[in-house]
C-alpha cells in the first residue's frame, strides 16, 4: 500500500512509520482532520481521532501488526497511508 493523498489540501505525511509508541500527520493545513487507525488483519475496532498537523497520537497500547491510516477533512479522504506497529 502506498500513500495517497487527495484534494487540494496540501501534502500529508504519516510519520514516523513504522513506530512502536506514537505517529504524527505532517501538513501544511492548519484545520481540523479526522484521523482512523484500522487494523489490517485483525477484527480489533477502528479507533477515531480529532487532530491537527503534527499532533503527537499515542499508539503504544496497539497490538503490533499493520493497520491502514486515513485521514478525513470532513468527507474528503486526504491520506490513506500503512503503517506499521512495531512492539
Amino acid at each position: 500500500m502506498r500513500n495517497v493523498t487527495y484534494y487540494n489540501y496540501g501534502n500529508f505525511s504519516l510519520y514516523p512509520n513504522p513506530s512502536s509508541s506514537i505517529i504524527s500527520i505532517k501538513s501544511d493545513y492548519n484545520g481540523h482532520m479526522d484521523l482512523e487507525i484500522i487494523p489490517l488483519y485483525k477484527s480489533s475496532k477502528i479507533l477515531e481521532f480529532k487532530i491537527t498537523a503534527d499532533e503527537k497520537v499515542d499508539i503504544q497500547d496497539l497490538p503490533k501488526g499493520d493497520y491502514l491510516v486515513r485521514v478525513k477533512i470532513g468527507e474528503d479522504v486526504v491520506l490513506e497511508s500503512r503503517l506499521i506497529k512495531n512492539e
